[in-house]
C-alpha cells in the first residue's frame, strides 16, 4: 500500500538502474486503467490501479485524484481527504520544481548574455592596424 501523507510523498528515491521515461509511460497506463475501471465502478480495480501509477511515478498528480474519487465513491471519506491533499502537495511540488528550473534557467541566459558583452567590450579593446574600422563597425552593427 503507498502512504498517502503528504511529507512521504516529498521523500521520493530512485532507484539504481530505474528508467523513468517507461516508469511514467506505465504509470499513464495504470491511471487510464483506474479511469476505465472507476467509469465502470469497479472501485478494488480501480484503487489498485490508481496506487501503481502512484508509485511508479510519484509525482502523477492524477494517480492521486484518482484514488481520491474512488475512496469517495467507496465512502472511504478520511482516505479520500488524504488522497487529495497528496494531490495538492504533488502539485505544489512540481509547480515549485518548475519555478526554480525556470529561474536557473533565466540564471544561466543572464550569465550568458554577460559574457558575450565582456567578449565585446574585449573585442573593441583588441580592435587595432588596419582593419580595426571593419572589426568596429562589424561589432556595432551586431550589438544590436
Amino acid at each position: 500500500m503507498i502512504p498517502l501523507a503528504p511529507l512521504a510523498l516529498l521523500t521520493i528515491t530512485i532507484f539504481q538502474g530505474a528508467d523513468p521515461a517507461r516508469d511514467s509511460q506505465e504509470a499513464v497506463r495504470h491511471y487510464r486503467a483506474g479511469k476505465d475501471a472507476l467509469n465502470h465502478e469497479r472501485f478494488a480495480v480501480a484503487e489498485e490501479e490508481f496506487r501503481s501509477a502512484a508509485k511508479l511515478d510519484p509525482l502523477l498528480v492524477a494517480a492521486y485524484h484518482g484514488l481520491g474519487q474512488t475512496m469517495m465513491a467507496t465512502k472511504r471519506y478520511p482516505e479520500a481527504v488524504s488522497a487529495f491533499v497528496a494531490a495538492r502537495e504533488v502539485f505544489s511540488q512540481s509547480q515549485a520544481r518548475a519555478a526554480g528550473n525556470e529561474l536557473a534557467s533565466q540564471r544561466r541566459l543572464d550569465d550568458q548574455i554577460k559574457a558575450l558583452q565582456d567578449d565585446i567590450v574585449a573585442a573593441r579593446g583588441r580592435a587595432s592596424g588596419p582593419n580595426a574600422a571593419g572589426i568596429q563597425a562589424a561589432i556595432d552593427r551586431n550589438e544590436d
